[in-house]
C-alpha cells in the first residue's frame, strides 16, 4: 500500500475509534420517550428523546414533547429497560421540560459540558429516537452559533448543526467530542412547513446547555420558572452606530432606555452605554441579553461589562420580579396625558455619546396598527419637541394636549443621535 495513503488512514481510524468510545459512555444516559395522551375519545402515543440529568433520576427533554402527556410516560434505556416517568416541570418559553423517573430505576447521568468554547466547524453528535428508531447516532458539525429569528414570537439563541435531526429526536442531547452534553436537540428547519411528514434538511437546531441549565435548575426546584428582569432596553449596534460612538469592538448592545428606579438604574447604567459582556459572555446578538437575564430567577446577580465614553467599566445588577419592573414602567408612563393613540412613553433623562444632556419622552411601546407607527414613529425614538416646543415632562405633554385644537402636530424626534420630523394625528379624547 502507498505509504502516503497510510498517513491518511491512521487518523481516520483513530477518529472513528474515539467516537465509539465516548458514544458508548453517553448512550446509557439517553432515553427514548413514549408519551401517551388522551383526547377524550381515544389514547394516542407520540415519541421523543431525553437524557438523565442528575443522580436523582431527573430527565431533561423538550416541553413540546411532553406538554400533552396525560399521566403516562415511558422511558426506554439503551439496554431496553422500560421505566415510568412523570412530568415534573415545564417551561414552554424555552421549550424545556423535566421528568422524574420512578424510584426503583437506577440510571447513569449524562456528563454536562459547556458550549462557551464551541466554534463553527466543531464536530458534534446528535443522539435520539428519530421516527421511532431508538438510540440513533448522527454526526455533523456546528454550522452556526447564536442562530435567532427562527420563531418570531419569542427570542432564540440556537446552535445550528447539520447532524441529522428528525421527528423523535426532540429533547435528545447534542454532544461534543468529549462525550459531554452541550445542547438539547429541539427542531429542524424544513423547506415546507406545511409538510405533514417533514424530514431533515441539514439544518438542525439545539438549545445551548448554558441557556438550558438555569431553566432546568428552576424546574427541578420549583416545577416552574420565575424570570428576573433588570429594567432596560437594548438594540443591536450597527457599523454606523459603532462609528458614531467611537466604539472599537465587534460585539455589544446599545442601551436605549433605562426604567427609573429599576435595578439597572440603581446600578448606574445609562442610556448610551454599550453592554459588551454578560457574566463574561460576549453579546453577539440582541436575543442573548433578554434570554440570559430572564433565565435566572429574581435576586440573581448579573455581571456586566460596559463601554462608556471611551472606557470599559464593570457593574453588577441584581434582577427583580417582572411585576416590580412593570409597576415602575407604569409609574413613569402616563397614558392619560398622551395625545398619540397606541404609543407608550417613558421619561428620558440621560446624556448622549458626547456627554450632552439628552431629554424628552421615549417610545417604549407602540401598536403596529396605530397612525404614529404608520407615519414612522418606532420604539426607542425620543420625542424632544412638539410644534417646536420642548417636551421633557409628562406635565408639558398633558398641557399641550389640553390646549391644542390641532388635528396634527409636528413632532421632532431623536433617533440614534439624528434629528427627524414627523406629522402625527393627535388624540383629543
Amino acid at each position: 500500500m502507498n505509504p502516503l495513503l497510510n498517513l491518511f488512514l491512521i487518523p481516520i481510524f483513530l477518529l472513528a475509534s474515539n467516537h465509539s468510545s465516548y458514544i458508548e459512555k453517553v448512550l446509557p444516559s439517553v432515553v427514548s420517550l413514549t408519551i401517551y395522551t388522551h383526547n377524550g375519545y381515544q389514547s394516542q402515543e407520540s415519541l421523543g428523546t431525553g437524557f438523565v440529568y442528575n443522580d436523582q433520576g431527573i430527565i431533561v427533554t423538550n416541553a413540546h414533547v411532553v406538554k400533552s402527556a396525560s399521566n403516562k410516560i415511558i422511558a426506554t434505556f439503551s439496554n431496553n429497560k422500560n421505566c415510568f416517568a412523570t412530568l415534573q416541570g415545564l417551561d414552554e418559553e424555552t421549550d424545556i421540560a423535566t421528568l422524574k423517573l420512578e424510584p426503583n430505576c437506577p440510571a447513569p447521568k449524562a456528563k454536562i459540558g459547556s458550549d462557551e468554547s464551541l466554534r463553527i466547524g466543531d464536530q458534534v453528535i446528535a443522539i435520539g429516537n428519530p421516527l421511532g428508531l431508538s438510540q440513533t447516532v448522527t454526526q455533523g458539525i456546528v454550522s452556526s452559533l447564536h442562530r435567532d429569528g427562527i420563531f418570531p414570537d419569542k427570542p432564540s439563541d440556537f446552535i445550528q448543526t447539520d447532524a441529522a435531526i428528525n421527528p423523535g429526536n426532540s429533547g435528545g442531547p447534542l454532544i461534543n467530542q468529549k462525550g459531554e452534553v452541550i445542547g438539547i436537540n429541539t427542531a429542524f428547519i424544513t423547506s415546507n412547513p406545511e409538510d405533514h411528514s417533514p424530514s431533515n434538511s441539514g439544518m438542525g437546531l439545539a438549545i445551548p446547555i448554558s441557556t438550558a441549565t438555569p431553566i432546568i435548575e428552576q424546574l427541578i426546584k420549583n416545577g416552574s420558572v420565575t424570570r428576573g428582569y433588570v429594567g432596560l432596553m437594548v438594540q443591536e449596534l450597527s457599523h454606523s452606530l459603532a462609528n458614531y460612538f467611537d466604539f472599537p469592538l465587534d460585539h455589544g448592545l446599545l442601551v436605549t432606555n433605562v426604567v427609573p428606579k429599576s435595578p439597572a438604574a440603581q446600578a448606574g447604567i445609562k442610556e448610551g452605554d454599550i453592554i459588551t459582556q454578560i457574566n463574561q459572555q460576549k453579546l453577539l446578538n440582541i436575543t442573548q441579553f433578554p434570554l440570559f437575564v430572564s433565565s435566572n430567577p429574581p435576586g440573581s446577580e448579573i455581571n456586566l461589562s460596559l463601554w462608556r465614553l471611551g472606557k470599559t467599566t464593570k457593574m453588577v445588577v441584581t434582577s427583580a420580579p417582572e411585576a416590580e419592573i412593570t409597576d415602575l414602567i407604569h409609574q413613569n408612563s402616563k397614558s392619560n396625558a398622551n395625545p398619540f393613540n397606541g404609543v407608550t412613553l417613558s421619561k428620558v433623562d440621560a446624556r448622549s455619546h458626547d456627554n450632552k444632556p439628552l431629554k424628552g419622552l421615549q417610545v417604549i411601546n407602540i401598536a403596529p396598527d396605530c397612525e404614529a407607527f404608520i407615519e414612522g414613529l418606532v420604539i426607542n425614538d425620543i420625542i424632544t419637541h412638539i410644534n417646536d416646543s420642548p417636551i421633557n415632562e409628562f406635565d408639558q405633554l398633558s398641557l399641550f394636549k389640553d390646549n391644542s385644537q390641532q388635528m396634527h402636530a409636528k413632532i421632532t424626534i431623536n433617533r440614534q443621535g439624528q434629528k427627524r420630523f414627523l406629522a402625527i394625528r393627535l388624540n383629543h379624547e
